[in-house]
C-alpha cells in the first residue's frame, strides 16, 4: 500500500508531506467555492434571461458540488503524481464543480453558448460527448471554465467544471452510476457494455423524437 494510500485511510497520519498537501487543498477549495459561487450566480440570471427570451425553460435543475480531499488524493495517486499542493493546483481542474441539466438535447449547446458569451468567464477546454459520446454510452458537454475571483488583496483565476446534460443523459448517468461505479474496469462485464450502450441508444431515439414533439408544439403555438 502506498503512503498517499495510507493517509485516505489513516489521517492522524499527517507527516509534514500530507500536512502541506493538505494546506493546499484548503486554499485551493476555499478559491474553488469562491468562483463556483460567483459562476452559480452567472447561471442562475442566465436562467432568468434565456427562459423569457425562449418562452420555455432551457434549465431544469443546476446542482454543485466541491471536491473532498480524499477524491483529489485518490484523482493524484490514480494519474500516478506525487502528492504537492502544485500537482493539485495543475492537475486536478475539476475541484470545484457545477451540473446543469437541460430538458432537451439541443438546450445543451445555447446554454454553452451563452456561457461562453459571459465576460469574465473564458472557456479552456471543451469535451464533446454529446456529439460523440464514450463507448459506455455516456453523453454529456464537459466545460472547463476559469473564473476571475476577486479577495481582499489578490485576484485569483479559478477553474470550474461544468457538465451541461439533458434529463435523459443525467437518467443514464444516475443509472450507471448505481450499478457500475464501485467496480474497477476489470470487474466491469462486456454484458453490462451492451447493455449500456442499448439503453443509451434507446435514449438517443427518445430525445430525437421529443424535439420533433416540443418543435411541433411550437409551431403550433405561432
Amino acid at each position: 500500500m502506498t503512503d498517499e494510500k495510507k493517509q485516505v485511510e489513516n489521517p492522524c497520519l499527517e507527516d509534514d508531506k500530507f500536512k502541506s498537501f493538505k494546506g493546499g487543498y484548503i486554499e485551493l477549495s476555499n478559491q474553488a467555492r469562491a468562483a463556483m459561487n460567483i459562476l452559480l450566480a452567472r447561471i442562475e440570471n442566465l436562467q432568468l434571461g434565456m427562459d423569457a427570451a425562449q418562452e420555455r425553460t432551457l434549465i431544469d435543475t443546476v446542482t454543485h458540488r466541491i471536491k473532498t480531499l480524499e477524491s483529489c488524493i485518490k484523482k493524484l495517486c490514480r494519474r500516478g503524481y506525487e502528492l504537492t499542493p502544485d500537482n493539485l493546483r495543475d492537475y486536478v481542474k475539476d475541484i470545484a464543480g457545477i451540473r446543469v441539466v437541460t430538458p432537451f438535447e439541443d438546450d445543451i449547446f445555447i446554454v454553452a453558448d451563452a456561457l461562453k458569451n459571459q465576460s469574465g468567464l473564458t472557456v479552456r477546454r471543451v469535451k464533446d460527448y454529446v456529439t460523440n459520446p464514450k463507448e459506455n454510452g455516456y453523453a454529456s458537454l464537459h466545460l472547463t471554465i476559469e473564473v476571475e475571483v476577486f479577495f481582499l488583496n489578490e485576484k485569483v483565476t479559478v477553474p470550474v467544471e461544468v457538465q451541461i446534460r439533458d434529463k435523459t443523459m443525467d437518467a443514464w448517468a444516475a443509472i450507471e452510476h448505481i450499478c457500475e461505479y464501485k467496480c474497477s474496469s476489470e470487474e466491469k462485464s462486456p454484458k453490462a457494455l451492451s447493455l449500456f450502450k442499448k439503453l443509451a441508444e434507446y435514449l438517443s431515439s427518445f430525445r430525437k423524437t421529443a424535439i420533433q414533439l416540443r418543435d411541433l408544439n411550437e409551431k403550433k403555438k405561432k
